[in-house]
């Protein structure tokens, strides 16, 4: 199955689409130029993941360093906090957590789960496509996101 990956410089928010089917959050993506809708969305992420304060053996702290992957994260967190506001009763879990370190900073990460890799190191240079979905559990949705032509070094 082929995918297609949106370019995150070029990400528009105005394109995304939002919709809840039989209890699942879906999010699909518009490209005016194509007039195409893209059934997932899917971002290039290149940087370090750490194992650091997860207790789950697949999955992994990615820290949010880039500054279009951080911004277009968070968009669609705060456009799918704004659908499920005006729609449903539902609560939402948004993608990136925020660690405060030493009291004054700010760390943003997303939780990344890769399945099927023995990993020994505390931490790895990852070079990926990422492409989220969410589970709905008891009454939140919750992002869980999914890893393609993973690359670690």
């Amino acid at each position: 199955m082929s995918y297609l990956y949106i370019n995150s410089e070029k990400f528009n928010i105005n394109n995304l689409q939002i919709k809840i089917i039989n209890d699942n959050l879906i999010l699909n993506y518009h490209l005016n130029e194509l007039d195409v809708r893209l059934k997932n969305i899917i971002l290039h992420i290149n940087g370090i993941i750490t194992k650091d304060g997860i207790k789950n053996v697949n999955s992994f702290k990615f820290n949010l360093n880039d500054k279009y992957l951080l911004k277009n994260l968070d968009l669609i967190d705060n456009e799918i906090v704004k659908y499920i506001n005006r729609h449903t009763e539902y609560e939402y879990i948004p993608i990136i957590k925020e660690d405060i370190q030493q009291n004054k900073f700010i760390n943003k990460f997303i939780n990344i789960y890769l399945y099927n890799i023995n990993l020994n190191k505390l931490y790895y240079n990852i070079d990926a496509y990422i492409m989220i979905k969410f589970k709905l559990i008891n009454n939140k949705f919750i992002p869980k996101i999914y890893t393609y032509n993973v690359k670690l070094y």
